[in-house]
């Protein structure tokens, strides 16, 4: 190769072997000459020649290395255990360090240190991120759930030195500890309110203004999301309160320190600083869900507190002029989109989703952030509801029937996810192929709407069937509704189905396209009214049935 190229590899490259069974395959490789000689462990290894493929493994495990991933992991997750267990608890790992080890380490031990049980008053959070973000240390706690003033670290070392490693990784974790105390006992004694007031000097985004303007957005769209709820003074007030401080512990120096803290430690300090509960676990949990099979929001408020976040996050990459494009995400608004999908379905939020995205660039245009457009809103109203799609469709619900659910009048995710659940559930039945035929024949004709006049003229009648899906149709409009509004579909597309045979007789009886435009008119004015009447129900025509 051209030695004034460079090539880019995660760690530097010492070695090349190269065997095919006993043969040495030999070639350059850039300033490298491939052969049969590896190196064991550094410091209980040594040089390790090569002699046939299949002796890699053995000969390198004679060395001290271990090179089957999964069994060095296995090696750990028993060490562990068995650890844990004579120092009488069980080992978390809530930021996965474990399978970060397991690529760090050859020839793994397990090992613990102890450290100040003064520490254990710190928030439990506080010390596990301590020992697992920076140090790669699992935690241990006992039976009842409570921390240990105890650690577990995995060792690449000789184990004979162990007691000498254990103390090193003692003396950095009480350093650590004692900066986390500093910066806890700091951060209580201003409290949340005094921080928020700081908000104003950090830059939420350089185009749209400071964490307090996000405040402000924040409490508007809490207000908004709680009208459109049964929310009452009780979770209005909450709401307000966990608005005015969720972003507040963002300049707090524990989340300074740890990013990975937001939010929990704005619910702790909130609890520290005589917040009620309700407002504690809403700040807390705002962020969650933190992937798009993580736990959600447990309260209400929590719930509400995030959508209003995420739809700020969303609409605000739009303003800025940042959207997602293809697998670019930088600020991870797929994820934010599908924890408002996740949310609005655990809480069956019935807002309408368009609604959310225009309440959310208000609160930006009021602010002069900069507007967005019909287009721009439109897009976003997509965005989200494609993650709706996404999820529908992992689930095993058909194409088909989604497109049918999202052809209907419903905006709310709720709405949209009961319909294609339901349809996919009860697509053999006669009561949706009765209800698709009868929405079927009416749209074909009613497509034609232009010709189509401002209503249905009962003085135009010609034919019975005419005033008898006429009054079958009016009958038919408050149990579907109803129905709908329950999101019980099954009962929607019964009451829809029992319009089939009056629409069949419609059809056998009646010419729609009559010469007389006016009758022609006011006939596919009536199909049109019994189109938009099941068509609030689904695009039923999208299904293959």
């Amino acid at each position: 190769a051209d030695q004034t190229d460079y090539l880019r590899f995660s760690r530097p490259i010492r070695w090349l072997v190269c065997k095919l069974e006993s043969e040495t395959i030999v070639f350059p490789f850039y300033d490298l000459m491939s052969g049969d000689v590896s190196r064991g462990h550094r410091a209980l290894g040594g040089t390790v020649i090569i002699a046939h493929a299949e002796e890699y493994e053995r000969a390198l495990q004679e060395h001290r290395v271990i090179v089957d991933q999964e069994r060095r992991r296995e090696l750990i997750l028993s060490g562990l255990t068995a650890r844990a267990e004579v120092l009488g608890g069980r080992w978390l790992d809530p930021g996965d360090v474990l399978a970060e080890a397991t690529y760090l380490v050859e020839s793994p031990s397990v090992e613990h240190g102890r450290f100040s049980a003064a520490k254990l008053r710190l928030p439990s959070d506080v010390l596990i991120t301590a020992m697992q973000s920076h140090q790669r240390y699992f935690p241990v706690c006992a039976p009842d759930g409570q921390l240990l003033p105890v650690f577990l670290y995995v060792s690449n070392a000789d184990p004979a030195f162990a007691e000498l490693v254990t103390r090193g990784n003692q003396r950095v974790l009480e350093g650590r500890l004692d900066d986390a105390e500093f910066a806890y006992e700091r951060d209580a004694a201003e409290g949340l309110r005094n921080m928020a007031r700081r908000l104003d000097k950090v830059v939420f985004h350089e185009r749209l203004g400071t964490l307090a303007e996000k405040t402000i957005r924040l409490r508007e769209m809490t207000a908004w999301l709680s009208s459109c709820t049964t929310a009452d003074a009780a979770l209005r007030t909450t709401l307000d309160e966990a608005a005015a401080i969720a972003k507040a512990d963002l300049v707090s120096q524990v989340v300074i320190e740890f990013p990975s803290l937001q939010g929990t430690m704005g619910g702790v300090y909130a609890t520290v600083g005589g917040f009620p509960e309700a407002v504690a676990r809403a700040v807390a949990e705002h962020y969650l869900p933190l992937s798009a099979t993580a736990p959600v929001p447990s309260t209400l408020s929590g719930g509400l507190l995030a959508v209003a976040d995420k739809a700020d996050n969303i609409i605000g990459a739009w303003v800025a002029g940042e959207k997602p494009s293809g697998s670019r995400d930088p600020y991870g608004l797929r994820r934010a989109a599908m924890g408002i999908v996740r949310i609005s379905l655990q809480y069956t939020l019935r807002f309408s989703l368009r609604a959310l995205v225009d309440a959310a660039c208000m609160a930006y245009e009021r602010q002069y952030k900069g507007l967005v457009g019909e287009d721009g809103a439109q897009e976003m109203f997509a965005f989200v509801r494609e993650r709706l799609e996404a999820l529908l469709l992992e689930e095993g619900v058909p194409y088909d029937v989604v497109a049918a659910a999202f052809g209907s009048s419903a905006e709310d995710i709720p709405g949209l996810a009961a319909r294609a659940r339901a349809f996919a559930a009860l697509r053999e039945t006669p009561a949706l192929q009765d209800a698709a035929v009868a929405y079927t024949r009416c749209a074909s004709l009613a497509m034609k709407a232009a010709e189509q006049g401002d209503g249905v003229d009962q003085a135009l009648f010609a034919d019975a069937a005419e005033n008898e899906l006429f009054t079958a149709c009016r009958a038919a409009v408050a149990p579907i509704h109803g129905a709908l509004e329950h999101l019980a579909i099954e009962r929607a597309l019964t009451a829809a189905a029992g319009l089939r045979p009056t629409v069949d007789r419609y059809f056998d009886a009646v010419l729609v396209m009559d010469a007389d435009p006016a009758v022609r008119a006011n006939r596919l004015a009536q199909l049109a009214e019994v189109r938009d009447l099941l068509g609030a129900i689904g695009d039923l025509g999208r299904m293959a049935i």
